[in-house]
């Protein structure tokens, strides 16, 4: 997975100055470090055409370990106003499969599109910033190879995250919401953070955070965003601090006897109020005590201990999967010689509700496997 990339073009030359200008404008938090490198004299066409040549417009590669707060739009936006000529921000990430562009103008009008399942959808602004015929989006370089003619073999700002993040406008909220989440995951941290030991055992007392839906199971790491006021607390707490909580359904309002111990690896802000985490699954517990919000806890087995049930059980799970479609990636070959096959595709499914309290409510430990065969009846 490439890194989520960003950057600003005009058809014709802009100061460094007026750069510099507009990002003390934007503003940052107090631990933000920023720089960037503008190209000037260059085509932009050919530019993102992979074969520069000498023109007269500019390209501007902006990095920053305060990119979550530094939207790309409104930087083109401020940038246009004071150069008073059009401004094009860009952005591609493959790690959510969208892409998309912002053109500013002088007077404050703005034409935007953002798109999922289009890398390549920015070549649109390109064409409309530059004018002449329309770009091929096949044509296209990916927009890092043209950042990297940008920044050049300059060592400042190299590992500090690229700017390439736009503010939520109604239309593509969803989808900036899916881009900010997966550069989450990708590793990309919203702010200086301290790293956690990914194999580090959870503690026996964590915690805890009632939810209305079934445990996730065990997998790697995903976001998702918090609007519960005491959910997102549960979660401030839990990162300020060593990071575990313990996620544990409602069976008839009451906690069950089984949960998931989760590890919050980031925690984010969101405009509207809500957090947006990271969340690394890592195994299924048993409910000992829950007293003020905190769980006694006890790692429970994830895989049956027969063999031969576990075989029959995938081999279910393979008959259901072929029947049905849904959209995870996996293969028989793959799921019948794994030692864990849950664990290829258990995050991929969401548990029914009702048959995962089912196995709660009855008392037993909810193996994978099971759960998912079930899942899917």
């Amino acid at each position: 997975m490439s890194k989520p990339c960003g950057l600003l073009l005009a058809a014709s030359a802009i100061s460094p100055d007026l750069v510099d200008h507009v990002l003390n404008e934007q503003g940052g938090p107090e631990w933000d470090e920023t720089v960037f490198r503008a190209l000037t004299g260059v085509d932009v066409r050919s530019l993102v055409l992979g074969e520069p040549v000498a023109g007269a417009g500019t390209a501007v590669s902006i990095a920053s370990s305060g990119w979550w707060l530094r939207h790309l739009d409104d930087l083109a936006a401020r940038l246009a106003a004071v150069s008073g000529q059009p401004v094009l921000a860009v952005f591609e990430f493959d790690g959510a499969q969208a892409s998309g562009y912002s053109l500013a103008t002088p007077g404050a009008e703005t034409r935007r599109s953002v798109k999922a399942g289009a890398l390549r959808a920015w070549g649109e602004g390109v064409s409309a910033l530059v004018g002449g015929e329309a770009l091929d989006e096949a044509a296209l370089v990916a927009l890092g190879e043209a950042a990297q003619v940008v920044h050049g073999d300059a060592a400042e700002g190299k590992d500090l995250p690229g700017v390439f993040v736009f503010g939520d406008a109604p239309d593509d909220a969803a989808i900036m919401l899916d881009v900010r989440g997966s550069a989450l995951v990708a590793g990309l941290a919203w702010r200086p953070v301290r790293f956690r030991d990914p194999a580090e055992e959870p503690p026996p007392r964590i915690r805890a955070i009632l939810i209305s839906t079934p445990i996730r199971l065990p997998g790697p790491p995903r976001w998702a965003q918090a609007t519960r006021a005491v959910a997102v607390e549960a979660a401030r707490s839990a990162v300020d601090d060593d990071g575990w909580v313990c996620l544990i359904p409602r069976e008839g309002g009451l906690p069950a006897s089984y949960g998931a111990a989760v590890r919050v690896l980031q925690l984010a802000p969101m405009p509207d109020g809500s957090w947006l985490g990271v969340l690394h699954p890592r195994c299924g517990v048993k409910i000992d005590e829950v007293h003020l919000g905190v769980a006694d806890v006890e790692p429970v087995s994830e895989m049956p201990a027969d063999p031969d049930a576990l075989a029959d059980a995938v081999n279910v799970l393979i008959g259901e999967l072929e029947s049905r479609k849904l959209r995870i990636a996996w293969s028989a070959s793959e799921l019948r010689n794994s030692p864990d096959p849950a664990a290829s595709i258990g995050w991929q499914i969401r548990v029914n509700a009702e048959l995962c309290q089912r196995y709660l409510a009855a008392g037993e430990p909810v193996e994978r496997v099971n759960t998912l065969t079930a899942a899917l009846e």
